[in-house]
């Protein structure tokens, strides 16, 4: 899912030891790690994301998931605790391996009780002043949590409905993308059926452009297939690509 990321300074990736088929996560001194390379290839442990002891008793500190900023000095975690379903995201300093801030899901949903959901990591800003993370169920979003570094302020946006994780965010100018049509369904057999409903009554499909600040959204394509995905990607901070059911690609660009 995200198992590295390159750096001006090295090579941060997800390491896996002591798996077995069988046993999976009962495997005794089994863990995840991550490492930092330089492009020399030397490497180092700079975090445990979870492990088991000699018996095969597994314990899990954080989600095998992570985002470095790029002044690689913090890294965005999913904070999970033993003998707990809950699970927190979180900042942890390189330098002195301390926890800068912590965002307690259920403290948010405490204060913002219709945004319930489950956390997700999605990435820094190019100058690293800004981390984004999302609330979503299932396929859908519900809302996407933007963190000031240093001070650790917090921005709740909620999305429009019909807001998916095949968006596309962009993190520079907090736009996201989403569409009206039926959504992801899951089953193949089901999502054929609610496809024909939606031919034969004639619905359209509208695909919009959506700024989490101000609110506003931009038409950018209707359409009439409920099953089109339109592939939307961020190509530079300003332009948004996007494809039509005729193979047509399109290109957005943002005024800054």
């Amino acid at each position: 899912y995200h198992p590295y990321e390159f750096y001006k300074c090295g090579v941060y990736i997800i390491r896996e030891f002591n798996y077995n088929m069988k046993t999976r996560r009962g495997t005794p001194n089994y863990r995840i790690e991550l490492w930092k390379y330089d492009y020399a290839g030397d490497g180092r442990k700079v975090l445990l994301f979870s492990e088991t002891d000699e018996k095969g008793i597994y314990t899990s500190y954080f989600n095998a998931d992570f985002r470095i900023d790029p002044r690689e000095i913090y890294v965005a975690l999913e904070y999970r605790y033993p003998n707990s379903s809950d699970y927190d995201i979180g900042f942890r300093d390189f330098n002195n391996k301390t926890d800068n801030f912590i965002l307690s899901r259920q403290a948010l949903f405490e204060k913002y009780p219709d945004l319930l959901g489950y956390f997700g990591l999605e990435k820094w800003t190019k100058n690293g002043d800004y981390f984004w993370g999302d609330l979503f169920a299932g396929a859908n979003e519900i809302a996407y949590l933007r963190i000031l570094r240093d001070l650790w302020k917090l921005d709740v946006l909620p999305v429009p409905s019909g807001t998916s994780g095949g968006t596309a965010l962009n993190p520079e100018y907090g736009y996201v993308t989403y569409d009206t049509g039926p959504g992801w369904i899951g089953i193949d057999v089901i999502a054929e059926q609610v496809y024909d409903e939606w031919r034969k009554e004639g619905k359209k499909i509208d695909f919009y452009l959506y700024n989490l600040f101000t609110k506003e959204k931009t038409l950018l394509a209707t359409i009439d297939d409920p099953s089109w995905s339109f592939k939307p990607q961020w190509l530079s901070d300003t332009e948004l690509r996007y494809e039509l059911p005729t193979g047509e690609k399109k290109i957005y660009k943002i005024e800054e």
